[in-house]
């Protein structure tokens, strides 16, 4: 068994042979957003929040890392994992499950308009924007809150109906199937296809977010 001695003679964080994988990663996720950005198409701009969102938890997490706050990495790695499956998943079926992520964010947007803070059933605090009741009257905006409101009237907090391993599995059998050149972007010479980029791009993002948190978590000592 490693003494605790023993970790002062290893390298700094800063040092880390997985800071490769890490970078290599970084590097290929601003090359698949700088193509987005390039397409002048709403299906790539719908896809765009996705990778700008695991683009800042990249971020997020290389700070945690660096300072060894490794239980908080590991949340991170998961929402880095999440958030690449959803960007792999819209490519599946890129006209349909995009009108659906544009939908559910738009009506994400309209229930925060009126914020309240009830506290024992009490209501002690309620923000209303003016002219907040027409917007939410409106047919069109009536129509995205019905499509994401179950029968009991609670909100339908997801944006679509299959979990997370099938939103994997769907967007694996859809490449292996025929590949998937339909959004048109040009991919990274890491990848002949934009869709098996970002396959390439998630199983990555699994190994820094779980398998590089891991190690880290045994140089340091600690464990989650």
């Amino acid at each position: 068994m490693a003494s605790v001695k023993s970790y002062e003679h290893e390298l700094p964080v800063s040092e880390w042979p997985e800071w490769k994988w890490f970078d290599s990663i970084d590097k290929l996720l601003g090359e698949t957003l700088s193509n987005v950005q390039e397409r002048n198409s709403s299906e790539v701009g719908t896809l765009y929040p996705f990778l700008d969102a695991i683009a800042e938890s990249l971020a997020t997490f290389r700070t945690l890392v660096n300072q060894l706050k490794l239980r908080d990495a590991y949340v991170i790695a998961r929402v880095i994992y999440e958030t690449s499956v959803n960007a792999c998943f819209l490519l599946t079926d890129p006209e349909e499950l995009s009108t659906r992520a544009s939908t559910h964010a738009k009506q994400k947007a309209l229930r925060t308009l009126i914020r309240a803070i009830e506290l024992a059933g009490d209501q002690i605090f309620e923000f209303k924007p003016d002219h907040a009741e027409e917007i939410l009257g409106h047919p069109q905006h009536q129509e995205w809150l019905r499509e994401f409101t179950s029968r009991s009237g609670r909100e339908i907090m997801s944006w679509t109906p299959e979990n997370v391993q099938q939103r994997l599995e769907s967007h694996i059998f859809k490449v292996r199937s025929r590949g998937n050149e339909r959004f048109g972007v040009r991919a990274p010479p890491i990848s002949p296809c934009f869709g098996n980029c970002t396959r390439h791009f998630i199983r990555d993002a699994i190994l820094v977010g779980c398998h590089g948190a891991k190690q880290a978590s045994h140089r340091s000592g600690r464990y989650g």
